[in-house]
C-alpha cells in the first residue's frame, strides 16, 4: 500500500499528499498529451477540488439540518420543519461531484497512460474500483435514469440520541417504496455512515490507482515524469467527519476510521453503533401523489393517496408534490451483519 499519507502540520489538521502522484515522480512512462483535454496533474487536482467543496458543504448543511431539528425539538416542535431538501441536494451534489472524479479514475486515467489498460494490475486494479464506487454509482445512475429520490428519516433511541439518515425510493407501478437494488439488507444509511464511507472510498480509489502504477514496469526511452507535490484538499472533511457524533441507524456497524496501513489515520475514531434499546423513526416523504400507494421502511405498513380531477375541468395546475410526515415508528434492535472491510476500503453495502 502507498506510503504517501503526509504528517500533519502546525495546526494539527492532517495534509494528505496523494498517493497517485508520488508513485508516478520521476517514473519512466509516456503520458500522451490531449489537446481537447486539461493537463493530466491539472485535471486530477481540479476534480479532487470540486469534490472536497461539494463534500464540505454536504457535511455542513448536514450540520446545520441536525441543529435546526434539536432546536425545534428542544421547542416540542415534532413537525420537521427543517429544510430536508436542501440536505437532499447537498448530499446528492456531493455524490455526482465523486462519480465525476471516480470517471476519471475509471477511464481518463487510461487515456493518459494508454499503455496501462493492457496490464494485468489494470484488471485487478478496474474491478476493485468498481466495488468500491458501485453503491455511489447506483445512487447516481438510478437518480438520474429512473428517477428514485431521497426520504429523510430521524431516528430516536430509548437513550435518547438520535441519528438521521435517508432511504432511496423508487416507483414500481402504484407503488414506491425502498429501492432495495441500492440498500441490499438495511432500509436506512446514516448521513454519519454514507460520510464516512464517501471519505474512505476517495482515499482509497487513490491508493489504488497508485498501486496499480507500482506494477506497471518503466518504458525504455520513456522521459522521467515531472509532478508536483500534490495535497488531496480533504482535511476540513476529515475533521468534520471525525468530529462527528458514532450513533448510527439500526443494524449500522462501522469500526473505527482506518485508510490502508495508514498509521495517522488510526487511534482517530469515527466508529458507528446504534444507540440503546428501540428506535422510534419518522420519515418525510415527497411524492407526487395521484393515485400511489407508499410503503413505510422496515415493512411497517402503506398509506396510499389519490388526486381527483373534477370533471368539468379537464386541465388543472400541476399540484406540485406532497409531503407526508410518517412518525412513531418502532424499530427493534437489528443485528449488526458482518463488516465486511478489506484492505481496499470500506464497503457501503450491509
Amino acid at each position: 500500500m502507498s506510503e504517501a499519507f503526509a504528517a500533519t502540520d502546525n495546526l494539527g489538521v492532517t495534509k494528505i499528499t496523494s498517493p497517485l502522484m508520488e508513485v508516478l515522480d520521476n517514473r519512466l512512462l509516456r503520458l500522451a498529451v490531449h489537446d481537447d483535454h486539461d493537463e493530466f496533474v491539472v485535471a486530477y487536482s481540479r476534480l479532487h477540488r470540486h469534490l472536497a467543496r461539494s463534500f464540505l458543504r454536504a457535511l455542513q448543511v448536514a450540520e446545520k439540518y441536525e441543529k435546526a431539528r434539536n432546536q425545534e425539538i428542544a421547542e416540542n416542535n415534532e413537525l420537521l420543519s427543517s429544510d430536508a431538501d436542501e440536505l437532499k441536494d447537498a448530499f446528492l451534489e456531493a455524490a455526482y461531484r465523486f462519480a465525476e472524479l471516480n470517471e476519471f479514475y475509471e477511464k481518463d486515467l487510461r487515456s493518459y497512460f494508454p499503455q496501462i489498460h493492457r496490464s494485468e494490475a489494470y484488471q485487478h486494479f478496474s474491478a476493485n474500483l468498481k466495488r468500491l464506487s458501485r453503491p455511489w454509482d447506483l445512487l447516481c445512475n438510478r437518480s438520474k435514469h429512473n428517477h428514485t429520490y431521497l426520504v429523510i428519516a430521524e431516528c430516536v433511541y430509548e437513550d435518547s440520541s438520535r441519528c438521521w439518515g435517508f432511504s432511496m425510493y423508487h416507483r414500481d407501478g402504484d407503488l414506491i417504496s425502498v429501492d432495495h437494488r441500492f440498500h441490499k439488507s438495511l432500509d436506512i444509511v446514516s448521513f454519519r455512515r454514507a460520510f464516512r464511507t464517501l471519505l474512505d472510498t476517495i482515499l482509497h480509489i487513490d491508493i489504488l490507482a497508485a498501486d496499480l502504477f507500482k506494477e506497471i514496469p518503466d518504458e525504455q526511452g520513456a522521459a522521467p515524469l515531472e509532478t508536483y507535490v500534490v495535497f488531496l484538499p480533504y482535511e476540513a472533511v476529515i475533521l468534520k467527519v471525525l468530529a462527528q457524533s458514532w450513533i448510527g441507524m439500526p443494524g449500522e456497524s462501522v469500526p473505527a476510521f482506518n485508510v490502508g496501513d495508514q498509521p495517522q489515520f488510526r487511534g482517530l475514531g469515527g466508529s458507528i453503533s446504534p444507540g440503546i434499546g428501540d428506535a422510534t423513526m419518522s420519515f418525510i416523504f415527497d411524492f407526487y401523489g395521484r393515485n400511489v400507494r407508499v410503503r413505510i421502511p422496515y415493512g411497517k405498513g402503506e398509506f396510499g393517496s389519490e388526486i381527483s380531477f373534477p370533471e368539468y375541468r379537464a386541465r388543472l395546475p400541476f399540484p406540485m408534490y406532497l409531503r407526508m410526515v410518517v412518525q412513531n415508528i418502532t424499530v427493534e434492535p437489528i443485528p449488526a451483519p458482518a463488516y465486511p472491510f478489506t484492505n481496499i476500503g470500506v464497503s457501503f453495502e450491509q
